[in-house]
């Protein structure tokens, strides 16, 4: 039983447990080729090797545990679970030269309603007036300049899923806005439930890294 957990934490267990069994399953070195991860194998077992929003990730396999080999440390279920669902999903596709809002991949109103506040409003009062903290965030998660808003760029969440975030600074005639955009091959290499995991997260580490928040 998962006495003490908050129901989310349950749940996130839950799904976990869910998804090892396909996992367990696989070839690990298929699954690497497919997602762009690197695999060391060791026996039967081994371990995946990928960036997730900058920092150097391992997932051993078969057991799905993970550990992050930048912050120190063992991963989250939460976390885990996007790491697990991108390498049995993930597929070696080409990225379009086509950007879409999440709300045009996805029909689901619950996630783009809460995308709005978690994402695009909390990305829009910590730099909507501070373009310069947002560049040295973007550069320390070696971000891509873009031309998107006033100051954009591209992060590779996930080996294959790149984001584009974009500022607008306020002037005298309209508010700040933000824009986050997903490739349009997005939705080959993740479901909509991972792909808004991954913008919300993007925006978290950012703010983190200019210390617009606590925790990333």
């Amino acid at each position: 039983m998962n006495d003490g957990l908050t129901n989310a934490a349950a749940g996130h267990l839950q799904a976990l447990e869910g998804i090892l069994p396909a996992f367990q399953q696989q070839d690990p070195q298929r699954l690497a080729e497919r997602s762009g991860a690197a695999f060391t194998a060791v026996g039967s077992s081994g371990v995946f090797h990928l960036k997730y929003l900058g920092d150097e990730m391992e997932i051993c396999f078969p057991t799905g545990e993970a550990v992050n080999k930048t912050a120190g440390g063992e991963v989250s279920a939460k976390d885990r679970i996007v790491l697990i669902k991108y390498l049995l999903n993930a597929v070696p596709v080409p990225e379009r030269d086509e950007w879409k809002t999440f709300k045009e991949l996805s029909a689901a109103p619950h996630h783009w309603n809460v995308l709005i506040p978690e994402a695009i409003e909390a990305l829009t009062k910590g730099f909507g007036n501070d373009l310069k903290a947002f560049e040295q965030a973007a550069l320390r998660l070696e971000g891509e300049p873009v031309k998107l808003g006033d100051r954009g760029y591209r992060y590779y969440v996930l080996p294959r899923i790149p984001i584009q975030i974009g500022i607008w600074e306020a002037d005298e005639e309209f508010p700040p806005k933000a824009s986050i955009l997903f490739n349009a091959a997005a939705q080959l290499q993740a479901d909509t439930a991972t792909l808004f995991s991954l913008g919300i997260a993007l925006v978290r580490k950012l703010l983190y890294l200019a210390g617009k928040r606590s925790g990333p």
